[in-house]
């Protein structure tokens, strides 16, 4: 889109203005309306029940697609090291991750220090 081509409200005629409003409200009220849906879909997959298997096909347990998620989530998380995945658990949880990753930085800072201190022979 050129921007040359683009009009600005302050010349746009109040019947210009109100129907561009018209089109952004009936856009607004279906993407309300698929997030709904997709909301749905997602609380009653959540409950479909299913038998959790390792990845080497051993049976783990059943519980429902909400508990099979949580525990891909914990696989890739220790598995994988993946980091979003283990971002994701501690929200879940209701933990802080911005807390969780200042305080591993100060305790690894503290660590450094202490390794510098003993490597150097600085005293307190």
């Amino acid at each position: 889109m050129n921007n040359e081509n683009l009009i600005p409200n302050s010349e746009r005629t109040p019947t210009e203005l109100r129907e561009q409003t018209r089109k952004g409200g009936i856009a607004s009220g279906a993407a309300r309306r698929r997030k709904r849906d997709m909301r749905e879909w997602a609380e009653v997959l959540g409950q479909t029940l299913m038998t959790m298997k390792t990845p080497d096909g051993k049976e783990v347990a059943e519980g429902d697609m909400a508990a099979a998620v949580v525990l891909k989530q914990y696989q890739k998380a220790i598995n994988k090291s993946d980091t979003a995945a283990a971002a994701f658990l501690m929200r879940l949880r209701g933990e802080d991750v911005q807390k969780v990753e200042q305080v591993d930085d100060e305790v690894k800072r503290n660590a450094i220090r202490e390794q510098l201190k003993q490597l150097y022979g600085i005293k307190d």
